[in-house]
């Protein structure tokens, strides 16, 4: 495994909590795949400060990175991106834990539908589905910023 792909791989392991609590993990993952969204429109920026001063929304960011990336071997991202951001501002505008349950399991149902062989093992040890997939979201995204449009194997990354 290339140091660059285990970087990901710790940034996103160092940012998620193991705790359990929902809404901190919801919130985490939201940041740190923000965090990788951000990452990519600067890889094509000329003058990083004007994009820093256009402070963009999530969602702006996933269009912007959309229109001017092809992330390949991964279109299902988008709408896992979409789904994470209602869970997120679900969580957001509502007290009640049920609904944003629902908003949750419906990412992750939608993520594990794309990716099913990372959700067959059950010996993942203290990680939830949940952050399976938002792991397997991240992934895509963050081997674009390191490698460019050949978007590295997600089963590979996490048992190399």
């Amino acid at each position: 495994m290339k140091d660059q792909d285990w970087k990901a791989m710790i940034r996103f392991l160092e940012v998620l909590p193991k705790s359990g609590d929902k809404e901190l993990t919801l919130l985490k993952a939201h940041l740190v795949i923000e965090e990788v969204l951000t990452k990519i429109l600067a890889k094509e920026c000329v003058n990083e400060k004007y994009l820093n001063e256009a402070k963009l929304q999530f969602h702006q960011k996933v269009k912007l990175v959309r229109a001017y990336n092809k992330i390949t071997n991964s279109d299902w991202v988008w709408k896992a991106l979409q789904l994470l951001n209602q869970a997120r501002n679900h969580m957001s505008h509502n007290l009640t834990a049920q609904e944003l349950g629902e908003k949750m399991s419906s990412f992750t149902n939608y993520v594990a539908s794309h990716n099913s062989s990372l959700f067959e093992d059950k010996n993942i040890g203290k990680f939830s589905d949940f952050h399976m997939a938002a792991f397997a979201t991240y992934i895509p995204l963050a081997a674009y910023v390191n490698f460019g449009p050949t978007v590295s194997n997600i089963k590979t990354l996490l048992t190399s």
